[in-house]
């Protein structure tokens, strides 16, 4: 009986060896297929597990197709914290909750349009006027609007619309005339009143435990601001990220340079427009490239104000969104080339012909007009101070800079320079 144990149990292993196989060479055939695309679409593809060696097949700034962005989302902690709140700040996330009876009742996210349906609710704590969740479906952004009014936005980025005959908060991808609020304050809740179905306020129905419109102002729900002191951000292993937040200013922590970025129309080149060292403070509004060592860093949420670049291309959203600037044609996402190249971090076209791409929260995108003709742009030429980044090339026609960042013409000096990525010595 052991023999025979002994040998069940071995044909056991050598079938899951066999299944294991079947599994890598499965894998190893799509990854091929996956390889295959990056050479003849945008595709998304995995992010670098490391330093690799340059392909010089593939010349740097040539390639606009982008691999998958290389920067992490900056965001809250993975525990949010909200605070009973008295005003609305645009771009903040809220909470939208109301009590009935021993209980807290707090709005979740739709997972998709349906006339029919209502906003469902979730039972939450509320200790001293203050909310704990990491649920992301109770979290809404709420953003003021040039038509006098707020839009009420989900994690998942459908936006709240008022359907008013048929009482019912529905969700859509797009805003519509039926998605902007006024939100006012009054000596007790808020009132969250459609603009287009102005006679329609969000309210609690208390019998189904739902969120609905109607004309009432009978239970209305209170809105929780999130309280942020510190955001968290990973940079990934090439070194490079990118951060924005809309209302909030943040201090640099130790290890990390931010930067912002100027077009240079008449040289097709990108200028470091504004540095912030460790300890200075980066603007609310303001989109930033984050230099580092990879790991994890914390910026902490200041009072000061900070001082705006004079100039900038670089912009974010707080919330999911598709890249739009006004004057802007093409868009650039900071990615890796389509071989992975390690030292290829840089900006890519987001999508094919730079065309207009969905950015992730809190990450910064370039936005350049129509007259750019570079289709990338990489760090390769300021990993030793050089001030600007420019399309390369692997021909001697490429533009000289010195390690100050100056473009050079003429008759060399002798001394250290860089073209097309890579420096060399005139003696």
């Amino acid at each position: 009986m052991k023999k025979i144990a002994k040998q069940f149990a071995l044909f056991v292993l050598v079938m899951f060896g066999l299944q294991a196989s079947a599994r890598t060479c499965a894998f190893m055939q799509v990854g091929g297929v996956i390889e295959e695309a990056a050479l003849s679409k945008v595709v998304s593809t995995p992010k670098s597990t490391g330093p690799s060696s340059p392909q010089s097949t593939l010349p740097l700034g040539d390639s606009h197709f982008k691999s998958g962005s290389v920067s992490s989302t900056a965001q809250s902690s993975p525990r949010y914290t909200f605070k009973k709140a008295t005003s609305v700040v645009s771009g903040r996330r809220y909470m939208i909750v109301r009590d009935y009876g021993n209980y807290y009742y707090a709005a979740c996210s739709k997972q998709k349009p349906s006339k029919r349906e209502n906003v469902t609710s979730k039972v939450v704590s509320v200790v001293s006027e203050v909310i704990t969740t990491d649920d992301e479906n109770l979290v809404f952004t709420i953003e003021k609007h040039d038509l006098d009014g707020f839009t009420i936005r989900q994690s998942n980025g459908f936006y709240w619309l008022c359907l008013g005959s048929e009482n019912v908060i529905d969700v859509g991808e797009s805003l519509t005339e039926k998605g902007y609020w006024s939100i006012t304050f009054g000596r007790e809740l808020p009132t969250i009143t459609n603009i287009k179905e102005h006679d329609y306020n969000v309210i609690f129905d208390r019998n189904n435990k739902l969120f609905k419109v109607r004309q009432s102002n009978s239970y209305r729900p209170s809105l929780y601001e999130e309280i942020l002191t510190e955001v968290p951000v990973s940079v990934s292993s090439v070194g490079y990220a990118t951060l924005y937040y809309e209302d909030r200013a943040l201090k640099v922590p130790d290890g990390v340079t931010a930067m912002t970025y100027a077009y240079n129309k008449s040289a097709q080149s990108l200028v470091v427009s504004k540095t912030y060292e460790a300890g200075s403070v980066i603007p609310a509004g303001v989109a930033v490239v984050l230099k580092a060592q990879p790991g994890e860093y914390t910026f902490t949420v200041s009072d000061e104000v900070g001082e705006k670049p004079a100039s900038t291309n670089l912009y974010g959203y707080n919330v999911p969104s598709t890249t739009s600037v006004d004057g802007m044609s093409k868009y650039y996402m900071l990615s890796l080339n389509a071989k992975m190249d390690a030292n290829s971090v840089g900006f890519y076209w987001g999508d094919e012909n730079g065309t207009a791409f969905n950015s992730e929260a809190h990450k910064a995108f370039l936005a350049l007009p129509e007259s750019a003709t570079a289709k990338s742009f990489t760090f390769a030429d300021i990993a030793d101070g050089i001030t600007s980044v420019s399309r390369c090339s692997d021909d001697s026609d490429s533009p000289v800079y010195s390690l100050t960042g100056i473009r050079m013409s003429g008759k060399l000096p002798a001394g250290i320079y860089v073209r097309g990525g890579k420096k060399f010595i005139v003696r």
